[in-house]
């Protein structure tokens, strides 16, 4: 994605495909969440935002673990070592 996109349209999209999974899964999905974590922790006007790039890597383990759980992967990065956020 283009670093230059805004933010609402990448919270509009990663919401449409969280919103997409919960009704109907599909693992074609898991992978374009994940991918749209990483732009919103990445994005210029929410990098330095450091709540939100940490919410933001907590989701994509908890997706890349459900991915490997559904392939039969056996998940070492589980995230459970990360802090809580209040």
């Amino acid at each position: 994605m283009n670093s230059q996109k805004d933010v609402e349209s990448l919270l509009s999209s990663l919401m449409y495909l969280l919103s997409r999974q919960a009704l109907k899964p599909e693992s074609t999905l898991e992978p374009m969440i994940q991918e749209h974590l990483t732009w919103l922790a990445e994005h210029p006007e929410t990098s330095s935002n450091t709540t939100l790039r940490n919410t933001c890597n907590r989701l994509k383990l908890h997706w890349r673990s459900q991915e490997q759980k559904r392939l039969g992967l056996r998940n070492n990065d589980s995230g459970s070592n990360l802090p809580h956020l209040h």
